[in-house]
């Protein structure tokens, strides 16, 4: 292939890859920055050492309801929640073990405003665990996980520059971070 045709293809793939990255999201101010943490601490609070849904339902939107599939754990699908405007939970799942009484983990995916690394590490300085991406893919996600008693609070960012929260990740302290 022709050095120019290499050239092209880089302009033509690289516009895609521009248009989704964080960048066009506002930034989120310090307010929202300590709504996002809140949100996991609130979320993890009452956690035993073994998680149980009962625990959580006080947190849990009156529409979310247990999903039952072959192929997967049961769940429960949360809906939208605002959170600080423009700053909200999109969506996220409670994922329950077969016995649908303990939790396995949470996931509340983040979005409307950037909270940035730096603003998470202001408020929890520097993270137990680490996780860095792998590979080359936008989607590829650098985790921040932060040990609590009980249980494991994560933050992910996802993309290039994994400069934006893209979801919150809560998991039993016997559980490996995620």
């Amino acid at each position: 292939m022709p050095r120019w045709m290499w050239t092209m293809a880089v302009i033509v793939l690289a516009v895609p890859c521009r248009a989704a990255t964080p960048t066009t999201l506002p930034m989120a101010d310090e307010v929202q920055a300590d709504r996002l943490v809140e949100l996991g601490r609130r979320w993890a609070a009452p956690w035993p050492r073994t998680p149980r849904l009962a625990d959580l339902h006080a947190a849990l939107p009156a529409s979310a309801a247990v999903i039952e599939t072959h192929a997967a754990p049961p769940h429960l699908t949360l809906p939208a929640m605002p959170l600080s405007l423009p700053l909200q939970v999109t969506g996220g799942v409670v994922t329950l073990y077969p016995d649908h009484q303990r939790v396995q983990s949470v996931r509340l995916d983040i979005s409307g405003a950037c909270v940035t690394r730096q603003q998470i590490n202001q408020r929890l300085g520097l993270a137990d665990r680490v996780l860095p991406p792998s590979g080359h893919a936008p989607e590829q996600a650098l985790t921040l996980s932060y040990a609590e008693p009980d249980r494991w609070i994560s933050y992910l960012f996802p993309g290039v520059d994994h400069r934006c929260v893209s979801q919150v990740a809560l998991r039993p302290a016997e559980a490996s971070a995620p």
